[in-house]
């Protein structure tokens, strides 16, 4: 293999990469290249293994960087390159398409629980405002004109559902952000488990 097959098949492994990211890594490998010549090419290759496992690497550690970034926007793409470094783990082939049927499970399992508590909590979060909502206009409405302790219980009970709701909201959205990085770290931990065994 030349060093201009390695490349080209390289690319093909990190071509799904944010750009920045693609960029700095084809320009780290083709600077490699050009500083151990023509004659190194044969032990740089051998010195950075197969392009499937140089991209599992470098998948591998741009997922760490990102995952322990603070910035939003590198936790935004850690969720690709997470994907992408599970998939980019040098496996036999029959070998990687079992294991990666059992991650997608594990993975899809994951998610659907997660989508489902969020949605659920979501469905309670509404059901509360719109009771709350309710009562409320119960109290100004019908109430206030009936007594004044009906009137203050409709009222009160009504802010506490919208309380309730707003809580179950933040909740919700407490979930969604624990579960999105607990899959993060899920992936992460298969792929440093896939990258040690390889």
């Amino acid at each position: 293999m030349t060093r201009d097959d390695y490349l080209a098949e390289l690319k093909k492994y990190l071509k799904k990469l944010p750009a920045k990211d693609y960029e700095e890594a084809m320009d780290y490998f083709t600077e490699y290249f050009d500083e151990v010549g023509p004659e190194g090419e044969g032990a740089a290759m051998k010195e950075l293994g197969t392009p499937k496992e140089a991209a599992h690497d470098v998948l591998h550690n741009l997922l760490e960087e990102k995952v322990n970034s603070d910035e939003p926007e590198q936790q935004k793409q850690s969720f690709l390159i997470a994907l992408l470094a599970l998939f980019a783990a040098p496996v036999a082939i029959p070998m990687a398409i079992g294991i990666a049927g059992g991650f997608i499970g594990l993975i899809l399992g994951i998610l659907a629980i997660a989508a489902s508590i969020c949605f659920t909590i979501g469905a309670l979060s509404f059901t509360a405002f719109l009771i709350g909502a309710s009562l409320i206009w119960e109290s100004f409405t019908v109430l206030l004109a009936t007594s004044s302790s009906a009137f203050a219980l409709g009222l009160g009970l009504g802010l506490f559902a919208i309380g309730a709701g707003l809580l179950a909201f933040l909740a919700d959205f407490y979930i969604i952000k624990g579960s999105k990085w607990t899959l993060l770290k899920v992936i992460q931990w298969i792929s440093q488990r896939r990258r040690k065994n390889a």
